[in-house]
């Protein structure tokens, strides 16, 4: 693949996509990142979703004890306070929920509606640009994303199946990455039993913070 071909749709790069976003990263620990060839149209287009799913996932109680990721945090709050609009959008729909810290002790709190959309449209980007940078070529097929970390606990049996297999993909010490406080990834090709050279599917085990 020419390094000058977008990773996305093959047209000719005019930027570098930064893999995961710079966004995610706090000042200081910006390293590890991958880069893509990308033309403007996706790039620059999905800037918006990307700063939606980091501040998403920053406010989640899971990381409120998490002292080294305190400025990427803290900058998600201060993005927050500073667009009301913005801050409609991520904490939509509150209900009442309640935040059990290891101690035991109880926090009220609240939980918010996720626009699907735009955490799926993050991750087709973000999984057709991993796929470029560990397999050197354009992923043409779709992308299906199962965020585990969203299971209900009143799930069906299957999905709750299909996440506990997947879990078992994810291997830190032995995942791609070099900042695995931030980010890091397992890629499984899985082959046909019936035809070992026969390609399945690719899994990208993928985890932030």
């Amino acid at each position: 693949m020419k390094d000058d071909a977008c990773y996305y749709c093959g047209k000719k790069a005019t930027t570098k996509e930064h893999i995961p976003p710079v966004c995610f990263f706090p000042k200081g620990s910006k390293f590890g990142l991958f880069t893509v060839p990308a033309c403007d149209e996706h790039n620059n287009a999905k800037s918006k979703d990307d700063e939606y799913v980091k501040v998403l996932l920053t406010t989640s109680a899971d990381l409120m004890l998490r002292d080294d990721l305190y400025p990427v945090i803290d900058k998600s709050e201060r993005a927050l306070a500073r667009s009301p609009a913005f801050r409609a959008t991520v904490l939509d729909d509150p209900e009442p929920a309640v935040v059990i810290l290891p101690c035991g002790t109880w926090l009220p709190s609240s939980s918010h509606k996720i626009d699907m959309t735009r955490f799926f449209n993050f991750f087709n980007f973000f999984a057709r640009g991993l796929f470029y940078h560990h397999e050197k070529k354009i992923w043409k097929g779709a992308v299906q994303v199962a965020p585990h970390f969203l299971l209900r606990t009143d799930a069906e049996d299957e999905d709750k199946l299909m996440s506990d297999e997947l879990l078992e993909q994810y291997d830190r010490a032995n995942s791609h990455g070099l900042n695995k406080n931030i980010f890091y990834y397992n890629f499984v090709t899985v082959f046909d039993d019936a035809s070992p050279s026969k390609i399945l599917m690719y899994v990208l085990c993928v985890c932030f913070f």
